[in-house]
Parts: C-alpha cells; structure tokens; sequence
C-alpha cells in the first residue's frame, strides 16, 4: 500500500471567526476541510460548556489535510488572526492513500 505525506491542521477557533478561516483554507488552495462543533471543554479560563443560548460561545475545530505549501500559508494567515483572537493549531505530519485529493 503506497502513502504519501501531507500535512493535517487542527484548528480550533470561536464561532464568529469560522467564515474568516474557512476563507483563509479556501484561499490557501486547500480542497477540503471537515468542520465539528465543540461542546465543552477546558482551555486557559477554565471549564467551559457549550449552552445553546448564546452563538457566541460556541467552538470549532477544523480539519484539514494539505500539502506542506498550503499548510504553511494557513499558519500564517491563523499566527496573523490569533494576535487578537482566541484560537490554536496544530501541525502533524500523516501518511494518505489518494494523495491526489489532498
């Protein structure tokens, strides 16, 4: 079974900022990303729990499965946005099959 490596970001961000960085994948040249609602968690402010009141509140984390070039080009845009945002990435290096799709 041949694989071929890419680059896989997980982003997690606050809701309003969902359409910035959905833009910023698109803009990179990235052909796809998966999208999951964050329901509670624990970050540097403490336990935190999704309430379904307030949008606001509310957590995404995005995947995402690229080239190296593509990746790097998403870090910079999300370095640039986290300076006035809450938000994190992380970077990891994984083995796909159909490296074409990605």
């Amino acid at each position: 079974m041949a694989t071929h490596v890419r680059k896989k970001l997980d982003i997690v961000i606050e809701s309003h900022l969902l359409g910035r960085v959905e833009a910023m994948l698109e803009k990179a040249g990235a052909t796809g990303w998966t999208v999951f609602q964050g329901h509670e968690g624990k970050g540097k402010h403490g336990i935190w729990r999704e309430d379904g009141l307030v949008d606001a509140m509310q957590t995404y984390l995005i995947i995402a499965i690229c080239t190296p070039e593509i990746a790097q080009e998403v870090l910079n845009g999300l370095r640039v946005l986290f300076e006035r945002h809450s938000g994190v990435a992380y970077v990891h290096d994984v083995n796909v099959m159909r490296s074409e799709r990605f």
